[in-house]
């Protein structure tokens, strides 16, 4: 159903505009994308590669990358190029990938055992025009098999590598368009790391089974807030997908103009996700720009759960689940979702313990009220830090090993900006000096990326501990605010 549908989305008009590269102007309609994406289809099988590493920033070629991989039944795993080194080559073990297409910086000598190939060599052959694409190709996609290997952060720290389907990925990406009303006449902003869901999903996957447009800029940074109008304006945005990161930015940042009066004079449709949001920043944004921010919730396993949408007479929560979401509740109120297109399975780790009778528990505790769906908590030890899942797990063991520290612990605090900050608490009686903070950081960019970054060292007389003798975080957290305040 769902390749033929992507199928008649390309015939209907193979002429129309798809694609706009707003760094160098670059267009594509349909019809000359998908040619590119069959020359990368051919070069992936050409050199007989059955699953590969993607370690690109966001481009044309990425992208023509993750369709040339469906049509050729490559499986691909796409890895963000800012992590650290450690971490993408835990990546690299966990999904026994052999063959990587990266950016020469990535990678720049050979690696026993890894056949790697640098965008920048090969890309030019993207561009032949030796055959022309066949719309028929789509028909012999298997839509059942695994197609993508998206690796996240788990509450050990260990990546899980998240495999879905192309009917997953395009069958959650229709519904939730249909849910918010996107169509061929919007045009997307992408600005998220493709190499991320929200990237892959929410950018890609939706614009495209909805027959719309995409503008591709720069990945979203404190850096960007500044120019963050000027592509949209100039090729007439309006549709978003934004996190609240973001949002804040633009609220403390945004002193112009142009942005205001350009969102005011559009029929702009927005969702945001990700994180949660604040509601008194999501009240002043759109009282500012003039368009509302649909909140959803959703997962990497899961992929889209629920919406709020322009179907519905008010916003509460994070919406209501969308077509052929169940939403069911354990007897401790956590999230357990039965949705045809819950992930194929884990890649690397047994998915017994996180599906049971077809519903995938989600960590996080919630309830239903009339129908919209309210996160209220969370099980599992993650912080969310600027949309980006981060293992405090990970950044302990990681601090552990560098043997500056004491005993820390590291967790996750409210913040405006990102939705949560990184804390590293550690006892008054073994401080942490600045030049070892300085050094402790530059140690996680090294091994993690800069997501992993400690955003805040905050000292504390003793660890709160519960009755089995472990350290009780929410407590600690608690009590670090308290002080705060």
């Amino acid at each position: 159903m769902y390749k033929k549908h992507l199928q008649e989305i390309i015939t209907q008009d193979p002429t129309r505009h798809f694609l706009t590269d707003s760094r160098n102007g670059e267009t594509y309609t349909y019809a000359s994308f998908f040619q590119i994406a069959q020359n990368a289809g051919d070069f992936l099988q050409k050199n007989n590669v059955t699953k590969v590493a993607l370690i690109l920033e966001n481009s044309v070629e990425l992208l023509a990358l993750y369709i040339g991989a469906l049509l050729e039944g490559v499986v691909m795993i796409p890895i963000d190029p800012t992590k650290g080194k450690t971490e993408i080559e835990e990546i690299l073990e966990e999904g026994k990938c052999e063959v990587i297409i990266c950016n020469s910086k990535i990678f720049e000598e050979k690696i026993e055992g890894k056949t790697i190939f640098h965008i920048e060599e090969i890309k030019s052959q993207f561009y032949e025009n030796n055959t022309t694409f066949d719309p028929q190709h789509i028909l012999q996609i298997d839509g059942e098999k695994c197609y993508s290997i998206t690796f996240t952060s788990g509450t050990s720290g260990k990546p899980k590598g998240v495999m879905h389907s192309f009917n997953n990925l395009y069958g959650a990406g229709r519904d939730f368009a249909e849910a918010m009303t996107f169509n061929d006449s919007h045009t997307f902003y992408h600005n998220l790391p493709m190499t991320y869901m929200a990237g892959l999903l929410n950018l890609f996957f939706v614009p495209l089974g909805a027959g719309a447009r995409i503008v591709i800029g720069n990945r979203f940074s404190i850096f960007e807030v500044m120019k963050f109008w000027k592509p949209i304006i100039k090729y007439q945005v309006n549709a978003f997908f934004l996190i609240p990161t973001m949002v804040s930015l633009l609220m403390k940042v945004d002193k112009g103009t142009k942005g205001v009066d350009y969102c005011k004079t559009k029929n702009i449709l927005a969702g945001i996700g990700t994180a949660a949001l604040d509601q008194n920043l999501r009240k002043q944004f759109t009282e500012k720009y003039g368009f509302e921010l649909y909140e959803s919730y959703g997962s990497s396993e899961a992929l889209f759960t629920s919406t709020n949408s322009p179907t519905h007479e008010r916003i509460q929560g994070v919406g209501k689940p969308i077509r052929n979401v169940t939403c069911h509740f354990a007897d401790d109120g956590e999230i357990q979702i039965q949705n045809p297109h819950n992930m194929l399975g884990y890649y690397n780790m047994d998915t017994a313990k996180f599906i049971e009778n077809e519903r995938y528990k989600t960590g996080d505790l919630g309830y239903l009220n009339n129908g919209y769906l309210t996160i209220n908590g969370r099980k599992k030890d993650l912080i969310i830090r600027g949309g980006v899942n981060i293992s405090p797990a990970k950044i302990e063991r990681t601090i552990q090993a560098t043997n500056l520290t004491g005993e820390c612990v590291i967790a996750g605090t409210p913040d405006p900006i990102t939705g949560e900050k990184t804390v590293c608490f550690y006892l008054e009686n073994q401080p942490i000096e600045k030049d070892i903070q300085k050094q402790i950081n530059q140690h996680l960019t090294t091994q993690l990326g800069k997501d992993y970054v400690v955003d805040e060292f905050c000292s504390i007389k003793e660890f709160p501990r519960n009755t089995n003798g472990k350290i009780d975080k929410k407590k600690l957290v608690t009590t670090a605010l308290a002080v705060e305040k």
